[in-house]
């Protein structure tokens, strides 16, 4: 993509007229003027032009700025804001970023008598200041506005005492500096913080409402809303900017509130600055948290714990099988972790793929497993909460395009998923404010983080209708009983169901998934069936599972010890008879072709193999594919036969080990020995060809 972006940009700069030399051009790495980065709705969602909103913001007494604290954007809109507004009226800023203690140094500086480092070794930074707000200071200081610093002082807050003397330990000089009066906020102000931090109420005890009064987020509301009060005060006509976290200001509570208690004539103007990858097409959806919500193009992040970041667009993949049936139903499944959008597939298509359109997700960080083939992963422990939210707006792309393209039934979707999946299919039904649809959630795993998610607390909705949704949860651990009870609250419907063990586990998965999906349960089929796998490989399980349901319902994979009760053993003996027949071995990836190389195993029947080589079904279906044989105990080796195809200019390689799966260390065995190519050579490696036996 990238390298069609740069030829693109030659061809154009090829017929471009020269720049007039009286325009002089933006540099290269110049951000979009805000105006275009940016799209502004009103409380009824409706569009309106920059100009528009700053003259409308202008009117006011005291204009909230509510932002997101790393957005590059954001702060590139609170200073393009700040400086609109200061050329219609007389302009205070006032900032969260900045603590009451320091107001002193904040004069100074403006004033020309403190250089800036002295400056900066004053008032406490915050570790984005350079880049987020000092440029907010540095035009306040050139256009000679007052800066309000408005914050309860850091230091201070572990000293506060309690409820009902909680600055008794409190100078008289820094008394001064402190709230004169403690207002209370609302309660559905307390439900949404409660709400954020529900992931560490358990270690916390139960607020009590004089001790709401005088917690941090209650000292910080206080002394921001009456800074805010006493900017007026000092100045008579004045418009104050007051920056601050969203959460402060959100849906007129915390901070604005507390203007309002104390100056309920005061004009006021909210502003919520939302980062996202497409300004032009992002929508208020329930209740607008602000008056004026601007969606700011996301671009990059200030530093956030010795980390930055840059938001690019990328795609994300997914395999998709539709039935020639009108108005078939939607099965989106998100499989686990380590696996791939064609293992989804290959699960579910033979069992529901005569009736429903199913869409199998890639997950969307790619990586190598253990046994050398691709898997995915949906989230890391130290991001969960932005890979969720990217799973959401994947799974909400897939869903919309389809219905969009497909006679499908819109009212029959289901969004399901097994392992880390299933967590992500929980998430999204929880999350999504657009997808009617049910979720189904079969054994979710990595799910502690969960509990660190605020839930979409119904208030959010306003007087918009949230999409149909009901969840169910194939699980036995107790964080999931948790969980489903807290969703419930919030207006989803959850089930737990418990898992079924044995033969009957992947029948209950089947069921559930075609109950949900409005079809008629599967007949019953009498019978067992089995495979027997001693490697405890996830991938090769997950292979064995596709060999036994492609046999029956009831299915089981079990270990070398196990019993079989009566089962019928399906074997999972990868031979040449099977390996001749089309489309089991698979081609080499890549845009032109390649070589799949088979490396023979200790009790491959040799002469049968060398049969299926000289026939070659690859080269037999297109003239770009080979298949060549190794055998390591009779030769050739690996190594010798990668160096017979570099020599002849086919430099692009599959390796795959003629068994069900091969063992961890023999596949780490062949990757070494391709190493040597590997400046040379594109050498891909899948484990086995397991997931290539059918229902013979």
């Amino acid at each position: 993509m990238w390298r069609w972006l740069a030829a693109a940009a030659l061809l154009g700069c090829a017929g471009r007229s020269p720049v007039s030399a009286s325009v002089a051009p933006r540099p290269a790495w110049s951000a979009p003027p805000v105006a275009h980065a940016v799209s502004v709705r009103d409380v009824a969602g409706e569009r309106l032009d920059w100009a528009v909103a700053v003259e409308r913001l202008a009117g006011a007494d005291v204009v909230f700025v509510g932002e997101t604290h790393l957005d590059e954007t954001t702060h590139r809109v609170e200073r393009a804001l700040l400086e609109a507004l200061a050329e219609r009226r007389t302009v205070v800023l006032s900032l969260e970023m900045l603590e009451r203690d320091i107001q002193s140094s904040v004069d100074s500086w403006l004033a020309g008598q403190l250089d800036d480092g002295a400056f900066l070794d004053a008032i406490r930074p915050w570790s984005n200041h350079a880049t987020a707000y000092q440029p907010l200071l540095d035009v306040a200081k050139a256009r000679g506005l007052p800066v309000v610093a408005a914050n309860f002082p850091r230091p201070w807050l572990r000293r506060v005492g309690t409820p009902d003397a909680p600055f008794e330990d409190f100078t008289e000089a820094e008394r001064a500096l402190l709230p004169r009066q403690l207002l209370p906020n609302s309660p559905a102000y307390w439900a949404r913080a409660d709400n954020a931090m529900r992931g560490h109420a358990g270690r916390m005890p139960a607020p009590t409402e004089e001790g709401r009064l005088t917690s941090v987020q209650s000292l910080w509301d206080n002394a921001m809303g009456e800074a805010v009060v006493d900017a007026l005060d000092a100045n008579p006509g004045a418009l104050v900017v007051h920056v601050v976290g969203g959460f402060h200001t959100a849906y007129g509570d915390g901070t604005a509130a507390q203007v309002r208690q104390r100056r309920p004539e005061v004009g006021v103007q909210s502003v919520g600055i939302i980062p996202t990858v497409s300004p032009s097409t992002a929508e208020v959806i329930g209740r607008p948290s602000a008056d004026l919500t601007v969606f700011a193009e996301a671009r990059a992040s200030d530093v956030d714990q010795g980390r930055h970041a840059v938001t690019v667009s990328r795609e994300l993949g997914y395999r998709l099988h539709v039935p020639d049936v009108v108005g078939a139903p939607l099965l989106i499944w998100l499989p686990d972790d380590g696996l791939t959008a064609a293992d989804g597939l290959a699960l579910w298509r033979d069992r529901l793929g005569d009736e429903v359109a199913i869409a199998s997700l890639e997950p969307p960080y790619r990586a190598l497993q253990p046994d050398g083939a691709e898997g995915g992963r949906w989230s890391w422990p130290d991001s969960f909460a932005g890979d969720i939210g990217v799973a959401i707006e994947s799974v909400e792309r897939v869903w919309g395009y389809l219905l969009r393209t497909h006679d499908l039934d819109p009212s029959r979707v289901v969004i399901a998923g097994e392992g880390a999946g299933a967590t992500v299919a929980a998430m999204v039904t929880l999350r999504t404010s657009r997808m009617a649809h049910r979720g189904v959630a079969l054994g979710p795993t990595g799910a502690r983080p969960v509990r660190d998610l605020p839930l979409p607390l119904p208030d959010s909705w306003g007087e918009d209708v949230p999409p149909a949704r009901t969840l169910s949860v194939v699980s036995s651990a107790d964080l999931w009983a948790s969980e489903a009870e807290a969703y419930a609250g919030v207006g989803l419907p959850t089930e737990l169901v418990v898992p079924a063990e044995g033969w009957d586990a992947e029948r209950q998965a089947e069921d559930l998934l075609r109950e949900a999906l409005g079809l008629e349960p599967a007949p019953e089929v009498e019978g067992r069936v089995h495979v027997v796998l001693a490697d405890a490989d996830p991938r090769a399980e997950f292979w064995a599972r596709l060999v036994a349901l492609r046999h029956g319902r009831a299915a089981a994979v079990l270990g070398p010890d196990e019993l079989a009760d009566g089962s019928m053993p399906i074997s999972l003996e990868v031979t040449a008879e099977r390996a001749g027949r089309a489309g089991f071995v698979p081609r080499c990836p890549g845009p032109f072709g390649g070589t799949t190389v088979v490396v023979l195993g200790e009790s491959s029947d040799r002469a049968a193999w060398m049969a299926v080589a000289e026939a070659d079904p690859l080269a037999a279906k297109s003239r770009f594919h080979r298949m060549v044989l190794v055998d390591p105990d009779a030769g050739p080796s690996l190594s010798e036969v990668l160096a017979q195809l570099e020599e002849r200019g086919r430099t692009n390689v599959l390796v795959v080990p003629a068994v069900f799966h091969g063992e961890i260390q023999a596949l780490a065995a062949l990757r070494q020995e391709a190493a040597a190519f590997a400046e040379r050579m594109t050498v891909t490696f899948r484990p086995g060809l397991g997931d290539r036996i059918r229902g013979d």
